[in-house]
């Protein structure tokens, strides 16, 4: 089945590639058209060759040159060549490692192991693991087959994320028992965005986050800034100006991570939203002003996702509890184990935009908020399904 373009970091590092993102970017071109017809001629700058057969080839031709030269060591050809290839055939075996570095997704081997049988193992390991062969359907029945497969978590996925629900209305009464948000708090969030803060939250984004559906990574505009910076720039500001998003810009990719060695029903499968940069950059500029101003409204007791805080306090804090279970003369105690499902996997957005305005966050907040609703698209391991996409209503996940 067809995959999705990719652009690789080690894409960038290429002969060629540079000079022709600059000659089909250049000029005054829209920002979502501008991209599109660059990854339709990409992949022949790109992938001509896999990497490792590049690399093969310019250490046999150095070898092949350093063996003329032991037979014909005053040749001055060979002499002024094989600085050459030697240069060539050390970037090809680096461009290599950073392949499987990426592929593999070892993250504590980031120097020292070159390109060894390690990362090649894990890449083959990374494969088989995320491969969906069957798939076990509510009435028991099992499914084979890739189009069965990939119906069934679309239906999964439809029903979860883009169906409309009923909720019921908040109590406002709520909001007046506990703290809310500063009108200079409030005026911070207003504040213009500026070009700084764009492009801070574009290179701020590691290299090897997986890129969206048109398959860019922040590396692609941190090497190409020059030439794209201009048009990420005005996309961004535009959508803060106006609170709605390109549609070519709003879409997401859900990636199934399997949350076991045994997988037999869609629930089995952790959902990850690959969103695109431009997306990533602006849910970043949001989240970085959000940042300071959370810690006045939650409570000291929620120790987890707020900065500066650990959840390490509260885990201690659990153990403690349990084992005074086993002392005696102390009032019966009992521990529940409640299966909670995650709030983050039904936000409802009628409900997320209520709570803003309960605890006084500006209106244009939660309305540009409304305008980052996902079209989604299935892609799984190595499993991808191109056509199977629906949109985001009021119920979304994001990553």
């Amino acid at each position: 089945m067809h995959r999705p373009f990719q652009r690789l970091c080690t894409d960038h590092s290429r002969d060629g590639g540079r000079p022709i993102i600059l000659t089909l970017l250049q000029g005054d071109v829209f920002l979502s058209f501008g991209i599109r017809p660059l990854s339709t001629f990409t992949p022949k700058i790109s992938r001509h060759k896999s990497s490792t057969a590049e690399a093969k080839e310019a250490d046999l031709a150095l070898q092949e040159a350093q063996t003329q030269l032991e037979s014909d060591p005053e040749n001055v050809a060979i002499w002024g060549s094989l600085g050459d290839l030697r240069g060539k055939a050390v970037f090809l075996a680096e461009a290599e490692r950073q392949f499987y570095y990426q592929k593999a997704k070892v993250h504590f081997l980031k120097m020292g192991d070159r390109n060894t049988k390690f990362f090649h193992d894990i890449v083959k390991r990374n494969v088989a693991r995320s491969s969906i062969l069957a798939i076990t359907k509510s009435d028991s029945t099992v499914v084979t087959s890739a189009a069965d497969i990939g119906h069934e978590f679309v239906a999964y996925y439809t029903s979860l994320l883009g169906t409309e629900v009923q909720t019921l209305q908040v109590d406002n009464d709520v909001f007046e028992w506990g703290p809310k948000l500063s009108s200079e708090h409030a005026l911070e969030l207003c504040r213009a965005v500026t070009l700084l803060e764009v492009k801070e939250a574009i290179f701020h984004i590691s290299d090897n986050k997986a890129p969206g559906p048109d398959g860019f990574s922040a590396c692609f505009f941190k090497i190409a800034w020059n030439v794209v910076g201009d048009q990420v720039c005005t996309a961004v500001l535009d959508f803060f100006r106006s609170g709605r998003m390109l549609r070519q810009l709003n879409h997401a990719i859900i990636a199934l991570v399997p949350k076991s060695e045994h997988c037999p029903s869609v629930t089995d499968y952790q959902p990850i939203s690959c969103c695109n940069v431009v997306y990533k950059a602006i849910t970043k500029i949001i989240a970085d002003r959000l940042a300071p101003k959370l810690e006045h409204l939650i409570d000291r007791c929620q120790a987890a996702f707020v900065r500066g805080r650990n959840i390490t306090y509260n885990i201690f804090l659990a153990q403690k509890m349990v084992r005074r279970y086993t002392m005696k003369q102390i009032s019966p105690h009992c521990t529940i184990n409640v299966d909670l499902r995650k709030a983050f996997d039904s936000i409802s957005w009628d409900f997320l935009s209520q709570v803003l305005h309960g605890y006084g966050f500006p209106t244009s907040l939660y309305f540009m908020d409304n305008g980052m609703c996902f079209h989604y698209l299935i892609f799984s391991g190595f499993e991808w399904f191109p056509s199977r996409v629906f949109s985001g209503q009021e119920r979304t996940e994001t990553r």
